[in-house]
């Protein structure tokens, strides 16, 4: 037919506009001309199949009167006539691309018809398979790749939906649940591949759906399930088919070895195609001796070009037909062309079910580098984020410019021809699902080289506007980084948080993120961790959401208060929980209204189940994220076994987090026996699911803590309610602990802090001793990784509060604690045990006796500890480490001069806090006795421990801390040292390193600095001080601004008067800088620049006032030259090298001698 073949043979791009969207009335004008053209050679038979071809769209617009033009046509052979039907047809694919668009922008009410292939044949099964959905309602098809499944399914559900069955096609259980379970018409619903995209772990999960929707389905409504037997079969481990039979549901197997049906099958197929007679031989009598091969594999080799072309072998024909996915990747990889491109970036963001536009293809294919989909890069952004109005919300659209679909139009045409590709409704879908997995082997045999120049279109698939692609690609995430060169690791963990963090589509974010926490373990970068962590902190997948054309649309946290207004009304509320309860449609955005009127209590009374029923089967985690939180909250005495199921079994570890925190608020209201369920499946999923507990940590360590949305509403409880809730956290924290990476910080240590304090009065002795066993096993696992703060290690003091009425049942953790080699930690537990001794047992006291009394290297740290880490240490202690029972009631002469020298060395630099780690683990500046003898040894001018008190007094008085330790006469103190002291260059070298190391409080620095002058001055040795000054200049502002030092040297005009005349050159380059701000004239001004530049390149400029004068002239205008500009701009700017020097010289990270553990070039 001439006809057929015409609209067959249409080149792939004609037919790519005539199913594309923009311009369509116009294209529908010039395929009119065209069609003109051909029509002189049209018999009138053939009117029929054009008849044919457009009969199904035109009926429901103008189709009387099509079939009038074309009955004229037929008796007239009037050629304006069939003009004016193409036009009409023209402007009929135009009304039915809106219309398709409408159909697909509200998913809710999106039915679609089957699309069976025009070369389906019959088989004999196919009434058996009929004959069991009409009786069973419900028919499970499996079998080997490329058996047929999904085309007998779709023929199937074609048989229904031509009796008035609403018809849909689905790819998981959720989606399917929601359109089973509305009121109204019959429906017929296709469950395709739903195991074939899982997470092996997740299968048995997908596996209890399907028994539960097979098990309540109405009966009025039909479903049917295809699956490959390899999917199936790895759910439990068996091979056995009937193993996996739901009941009365027994699996059809459509595994094809009926050779007379493969043979008329290929005959059809390789008839259309064009084989050659030779090769349609050959592969006929392989069939008819029993080889092994599917429907869809003889299609597949019917469409391979080559056998048109050239004869091959039998062998040949069969290891051609059997699709091995490895083998054609290859293949694909040797095509000279972008095919590999096409195919692999297709195999990572569409599958049978979502497909890919036009405009899609064009956008990943493109050079654009705008990421269209993320928040920050979105020209609608702003305007929305600052006025949170979602009606200024405008959705980006793709660049009219992007031709990236043309470019690749010869390899999207390969692949259509091959069968890989079909173009359905628009959109480019795969033809099954063995060439998806064909592309992504292409993926993994890609050269470095290779997958570095399709990353920049990975990352587009992720931000394009087709909110299914992107969702699809986000899912990819996991297999793209386990095969892609490490090289890249790093940039696609980095894409990962962008689009966990800004993309528009929630659910694109809530996979990103799901990537991360599943991969938490393997991303072995440390700050991508500790930035998990952190999101963890104040992670809200609601905020920021708002609704565009029924579609959830996330931009920016800031919008997020908008989440926690209502705005349904209370008749609103009433009718959509009336459409719920009547299984009616309602759209995503009502049921999020409502629920958040069911959080806020706000015109509701008993939770509406079925609002939690229809809001668990949402696609969007946020919407599943709030009714499990509901469920669990106020469904404590629930017998609903099937919705805390459905919750338990959730894939998103966020949706199981906040059915934890509604449990914890909810437990006032729990029956005991649900409790302990409850309670049982939380300490399971906690121990066994390494991701939720991640994502559960921040909750738990910051349990106490009431600072956002995510924490636990302490005000909604009683006072019962929240010894309940102290109770279950006791319960479940120890797991927790268990189970949570030894590797990684807790979210917030100090929050972590206040909460362990105030667990104290709540939890029992056991759960005490429990938590903290747990608790110093993730503490020692980690000694040697990091540095503890002193917020993590509150162990001992916890252990001994809680355990006060039962204290010896933690003695051998006790002596677990102090038997630990890591100074750090001993020293900081022996610390806070100092506050509790009289609390600890006899047995424990002699614990620590042994530990005083022992070899250990960091002995003289832990005895340093003992006795300066509490007001005053026990007298056990100060006769053991002292010699004296009452040591600390000695005179501070007597206290001095009576302590072993090193020991006392040894506290003063515990005291001190420096070097680190000692001020990080916070036992230092403890007790009023050494602060006095710090006091007594400057006042007195001791030697013992002179230096370590000088930069402790130093530290303070620069920093403005003149009250902390040295009262109203510190002056005096200073004023005494610079007199009294031999050495006054050191007390001049002390003060410089100080004043180089933080930024100073003025007022108390410009005194030190003036005393000294002074000082050196009653001395007789003032050129020793100027000398001392001009060496090291630069070391002066090395933390502050240059103007600082004007401050510094206030006294007596220091800087001015003696520093600058004695600076090399500096004197001369102020007077020309105060001339060139005095001076109008250009040349004269261009002379004395000249000056300047001579002046600087004799001797380098070191005080960096010079150049802020030179800054403020060229930005006043006061230089009118440009010339003179530049040469300014271009002076040599070196003040920073000798400050560099100065602290590499003098601010030494000493390493403490004899500690154990790390304490080397830490950073506090």
């Amino acid at each position: 037919m001439q006809i057929e073949n015409l609209l067959n043979n249409l080149p792939s791009v004609l037919r790519n506009f005539l199913r594309g969207g923009s311009y369509r009335f116009l294209i529908g004008y010039l395929i009119s001309r065209a069609l003109l053209e051909f029509g002189l050679y049209f018999a009138r038979e053939d009117v029929n199949q054009l008849y044919v071809y457009i009969i199904e769209l035109s009926g429901k617009y103008f189709g009387g009167l099509i079939i009038l033009l074309l009955k004229i046509f037929v008796f007239t052979d009037n050629l304006w006539v069939f003009g004016l039907i193409i036009l009409f047809i023209g402007v009929l694919m135009y009304l039915n691309h809106k219309e398709s668009k409408l159909r697909h922008s509200s998913s809710n009410n999106a039915y679609d018809k089957p699309m069976i292939s025009e070369f389906y044949v019959e088989r004999k099964i196919d009434k058996e398979l009929l004959k069991i959905i009409r009786k069973n309602h419900v028919l499970l098809l499996t079998g080997e790749s490329f058996c047929g499944k999904s085309e007998i399914a779709k023929r199937i559900a074609l048989h229904f939906a031509k009796k008035g069955f609403n018809y849909k096609r689905v790819d998981n259980f959720r989606d399917a649940e929601n359109f089973l379970s509305l009121k109204g018409e019959k429906r017929i619903c296709l469950i395709e591949d739903p195991f074939g995209h899982n997470f092996a772990n997740e299968s048995p999960n997908e596996f209890r759906k399907l028994q539960e929707l097979a098990k309540n389905h109405n009966p009025k409504n039909k479903i049917v399930v295809t699956t490959r037997k390899e999917a199936l079969f790895s759910i439990k481990g068996s091979k056995i088919l009937s193993d996996y039979n739901l009941n009365s549901h027994k699996w059809n197997d459509l595994t094809n070895s009926n050779s007379v049906f493969l043979i008329n099958i290929w005959s059809k197929f390789s008839a259309d195609t064009g084989v050659l007679p030779e090769n349609v031989q050959s592969m006929t009598a392989a069939l008819s001796k029993g080889i092994n091969l599917q429907v869809g594999q003889l299609i597949h080799l019917s469409n391979i070009q080559e056998l048109q072309e050239t004869t091959k072998t039998q062998a040949e024909l069969i290891h051609l037909a059997q699709v091995d996915a490895h083998e054609l990747s290859e293949a694909i990889l040797k095509i000279p062309n972008n095919t590999w491109i096409l195919v692999s970036l297709l195999s990572l963001s569409i599958d049978t079910y979502n497909g890919a536009s036009n405009g899609d293809i064009a956008y990943i294919l493109s050079d654009i580098e705008n990421e269209l989909s993320l928040v920050k890069y979105s020209s609608a952004y702003g305007r929305f984020l600052v006025e949170d109005r979602s009606d200024d919300f405008k959705f980006p659209t793709y660049s009219s410019g992007n031709d990236g679909h043309i470019k690749f139009s010869e390899e999207l045409s390969f692949l259509e021809k091959r069968g890989y590709i079909k173009f359905i409704e628009d959109k480019y879908v795969f033809s099954h699902p063995q060439y998806i997995e064909i592309g992504k082997y292409v993926f993994k045999g890609l050269s470095t080289p290779q997958q570095r120049k399709i990353l920049p279109s990975i990352f587009k698939i992720f931000t394009c506007l087709n909110i299914e692609m992107a969702h699809v690609g986000a899912k990819s995430l996991d297999f793209i980084y386990n095969n892609i060169n490490p090289a890249h690791h790093e940039e696609i963990v980095e894409q990962a948080f962008k689009l966990f963090e800004d993309s528009f589509f929630p659910k694109v974010g809530d996979e990103s993120f799901l990537f991360l926490l599943n991969n938490f373990k393997n991303i072995q970068a440390k700050e991508f961790q500790e930035k998990i962590m952190y999101r963890l902190e104040s992670l809200d997948e609601k905020a920021g959401i708002h609704f565009h054309e029924n579609e959830p649309i996330k931009t920016g946290n800031s919008s997020g208060l908008r989440n926690y207004f209502v705005e349904m009304s209370k008749e609103r509320y009433q009718e959509v929980c009336t459409l719920i309860d009547n299984k009616q449609n309602v759209s995503l955005e009502e049921i999020w209204e409502a629920l958040k009127l069911e959080k806020f209590n706000k015109y509701t009374g008993n939770l509406n189940i079925g609002l939690i029923e229809v809001s668990l089967r949402s696609n969007e985690v946020f919407i599943r994220n709030l009714a499990a939180y509901l469920f669990f909250l106020k469904e404590g005495d629930s017998a609903n076994e099937s919705l805390r199921e459905t919750i338990m079994v959730d894939r998103h570890p966020s949706v199981l987090f906040n059915a934890l925190k509604g449990f914890f608020e909810g437990l006032p209201n729990y029956e005991e026996e649900i409790y302990q369920k409850c309670l049982s499946f939380f300490r399971n999923t906690i121990v066994e699911n390494f991701i939720f507990c991640v994502r559960a940590s921040n909750l738990l360590t910051t349990f106490s803590i009431d600072y956002g949305p995510e924490s636990i509403d302490w005000d909604r409880l009683s006072a019962e309610g929240k010894i309940k809730t102290w109770f279950t956290w006791g319960e479940l924290f120890p797991h927790f602990l268990k189970t949570f990476p030894h590797n990684v910080k807790f979210p917030h240590t100090p929050r972590f802090a206040s909460t362990m304090e105030d667990s104290r009065s709540f939890v029992t002795a056991g759960q005490g001793l429990n938590i903290a066993t747990n608790l110093f096993d993730y503490v020692e696992a980690n000694l040697h990784r990091r540095l503890f703060d002193g917020f993590e290690l509150g162990i001992i003091d916890f252990l001994v509060d809680t355990t006060a009425e039962s204290p010896n049942i933690r003695f051998t953790l006790f002596k677990r604690i102090f038997s630990v080699h890591d100074t750090g930690f001993i020293t900081y537990s022996l610390s806070w045990l100092l506050g509790r001794w009289d609390k600890i047992t006899n047995e424990e006291k002699e614990v620590i006796y042994s530990l005083l009394e022992s070899e250990r290297k960091d002995l003289r740290w832990i005895k340093a500890v003992a006795i300066t880490g509490y007001s005053e240490p026990p007298k056990e202690l100060q006769s053991i480490i002292l010699g004296k029972e009452n040591y600390f009631k000695y005179s501070k002469k007597d206290f001095i001069e009576k302590m072993n020298p090193s020991l006392f060395i040894d506290a003063l630099t515990i005291f001190s806090g420096h070097p680190q780690p000692i001020w990080w683990y916070g036992y230092h500046h403890s007790g009023e006795k050494w602060s006095k003898i710090l006091k007594y040894i400057l006042k007195n001018n001791i030697s013992e421990g002179f230096i370590i008190t000088l930069r402790e007094y130093l530290n303070d008085i620069v920093n403005g801390a003149t009250q902390h330790r040295w009262g109203k006469k510190w002056k005096e103190l200073w004023i005494n040292l610079i007199k009294n002291h031999q050495d006054t260059d050191r007390l001049a070298l002390e003060l410089l390193i100080m004043i180089s190391k933080c930024t100073c409080n003025f007022h108390n620095t410009k005194f030190l600095v003036g005393e000294l002058i002074d000082g050196y001055e009653k001395k007789g040795k003032e050129i020793d001080f100027l000398n001392f000054c001009i060496a090291h200049i630069e070391a002066f502002t090395t933390t502050t601004h240059n103007r600082d030092l004007i401050e510094f040297f206030e006294h007596k005009n220091y800087l001015w008067n003696s520093i600058i005349p004695n600076l090399d050159g500096h004197k001369e380059m102020v007077r020309i800088l105060n001339e060139i701000d005095d001076c109008d004239d250009k040349d004269e001004q261009s002379k004395l620049v000249e000056l300047l530049v001579k002046q600087t390149d004799q001797h380098p400029v070191r005080l960096g006032i010079i150049f802020d004068a030179i800054k403020r002239q060229i930005e006043k205008g006061i230089i009118k030259n440009e010339s003179c500009k530049q040469k300014l701009l271009e002076i040599s700017n070196d003040i920073r090298d000798p400050q560099e020097k100065f602290k590499d010289k003098y601010d030494v990270h000493y390493d403490l001698e004899d500690w154990n553990g790390l304490h080397k070039d830490y950073d506090s």
